[in-house]
């Protein structure tokens, strides 16, 4: 994702559908692995369903905007709620004592700031969005 993101702005080829499948691609990433999680019983399903909820309002809300010719594209939070949320996954998927250290309480803590990171980009995201 990060080499695609930095080969597209540094050749110049950034397009609108790529401004909104990149997201999306990410969303379905995320969400897929947070529900795995859930039915392995290694994360909450009320902090999945919290995050899948504000997915679904600011794709939706993106899509809203597309239809009246504006863009949306990742702010630097909602960039930091990706990259919080995927140490958190891997770190969950891991699952595995490194040096005999257990670090699900790692991953849920970091699931944890991912869940508030989430809340406020989606926040930020509709404030900005509405304020026109």
């Amino acid at each position: 994702d990060l080499i695609d993101g930095h080969l597209a702005r540094s050749h110049n080829v950034v397009t609108t559908l790529g401004k909104f499948l990149d997201p999306l691609a990410d969303k379905l990433l995320i969400l897929s692995a947070l529900i795995m999680l859930v039915k392995l019983g290694w994360a909450p399903a009320w902090v999945v369903i919290i995050i899948t909820a504000r997915e679904l309002g600011v794709t939706g809300m993106r899509a809203m905007a597309a239809s009246e010719g504006v863009v949306i594209s990742a702010d630097r939070f909602g960039k930091l709620k990706t990259l919080t949320q995927s140490f958190a996954i891997g770190i969950l998927i891991w699952n595995v004592p490194l040096f005999g250290i257990d670090l699900n309480p790692l991953g849920l803590a970091l699931l944890y700031v991912a869940l508030a990171l989430t809340l406020y980009s989606g926040f930020n995201y509709m404030r900005n969005y509405y304020r026109g």
